[in-house]
């Protein structure tokens, strides 16, 4: 057999395992995974348009919220990733066992864990949330979530004061999945049905 058909059914034989496996595992992300949420419901607040989550080797997760219409956030808006970090329903505030919110006005963000009564603002020393042009970053490395290899989350963008009407939610119900692409399971996307109540500040 000559080189170019080696060459030749090697490529087609990689090709057919990827769409193989490819059809055997939906969802499948590949340590990115990307969410949407409905525009046009941001009711004053900065309107969550998709939301990136990305992960490396070290531990290191990257949330990058992408939002319509707010090249510079408004001077009362907020923006707050909660997160169930164990996926157990038991645990923190109806599961949710962190909160991490950026505040506009002051450019400072915080890391609050659920202590039973509230989430607490703990040390958390590789956070950090910058803000460029429609789009706020967060990223925080897993040691300082508990060492989670895998966590469903939501967030809310809100303007306003504690208890504010002017928010949105993404998702509007429930809550997204992500897996860490250093966990045994490949990161994915997928839909989990949680949470009701969503209201006042969380930090």
């Amino acid at each position: 057999m000559s080189m170019g058909s080696r060459l030749a059914r090697a490529v087609a034989a990689t090709l057919f395992l990827l769409v193989m496996l490819a059809a055997a595992s939906p969802g499948v992300a590949r340590t990115n995974a990307d969410f949407a949420d409905a525009s046009g419901d941001g009711l004053g607040a900065p309107d969550i348009l998709n939301v990136s989550v990305t992960n490396d080797a070290n531990g290191r997760i990257t949330f990058l919220v992408f939002v319509f219409g707010n090249i510079a956030p408004p001077a009362d808006a907020s923006v707050t990733l909660v997160l169930d970090t164990d996926r157990n329903r038991a645990t923190g505030s109806d599961g949710f066992d962190y909160a991490f919110q950026f505040y506009a006005r002051s450019n400072e963000h915080a890391v609050g864990r659920w202590d039973g009564t509230q989430f607490a603002i703990v040390d958390a020393p590789t956070s950090a949330v910058t803000w460029s042009a429609l789009s706020a970053t967060f990223t925080i490395n897993r040691s300082d979530l508990g060492g989670t290899t895998g966590f469903d989350f939501w967030v809310r963008s809100t303007r306003g004061a504690p208890g504010s009407d002017e928010f949105d939610d993404a998702p509007n119900d429930g809550a997204w999945s992500y897996a860490l692409s250093t966990a045994p399971a490949i990161a994915k996307a997928t839909f989990s049905s949680a949470l009701k109540a969503r209201v006042g500040k969380v930090l």
